[in-house]
C-alpha cells in the first residue's frame, strides 16, 4: 500500500485505524461546532443587552387574571397574557391593570436601560 500510513504501537500490538482516526474528527467537530453556538449565544446576548440600554428596558409583568387589560401611560397594551414582556423607555411609567368586577390598580414604576423589572399583581374583588 502506497501513500497509506498506520500509526502501529509495538507495545500492544494494536494500531489507529481510519475509523478511529475519523472518530476523533468527528468529535473534535462536533466540540468546535458547540463552542461556536456558545460564542453565538453569548453575542446575542450582548447585542440584545446593548440594545437595550440604548432604547429603555423590559417590564416583566405578572397579573392575575391573566385576561385583566394592561394600560401603560394610558395606552392599551393588551390583556395581562399578551403584554407579560414589554420594551419601555427609559424612566417613569405608570401601569394600570383593568378588569370589570375587580378594583382597578395603578402603579408607577422606574425603567432603567438595560435592565429588566418585575412587577407582580393579583387583582382584588371590591368587599360587597
Amino acid at each position: 500500500m502506497v501513500g497509506l500510513q498506520v500509526d502501529f504501537d509495538m507495545q500492544k500490538g494494536q494500531g489507529e485505524s481510519f475509523e478511529d482516526l475519523s472518530k476523533d474528527v468527528r468529535e473534535s467537530e462536533v466540540r468546535r461546532e458547540r463552542e461556536q453556538e456558545e460564542r453565538w449565544a453569548e453575542s446575542e446576548d450582548r447585542a440584545e443587552k446593548e440594545e437595550m440600554a440604548a432604547v429603555g428596558g423590559r417590564l416583566e409583568l405578572s397579573v392575575r387574571p391573566e385576561d385583566a387589560s394592561v394600560y401603560v401611560d394610558g395606552a392599551f397594551r393588551g390583556s395581562a397574557r399578551e403584554a407579560s414582556s414589554l420594551q419601555l423607555g427609559p424612566g417613569r411609567h405608570r401601569i394600570e391593570i383593568v378588569r370589570p368586577g375587580y378594583r382597578t390598580l395603578d402603579r408607577e414604576v422606574d425603567i432603567t436601560p438595560g435592565e429588566t423589572t418585575e412587577l407582580k399583581i393579583e387583582l382584588e374583588r371590591p368587599s360587597v
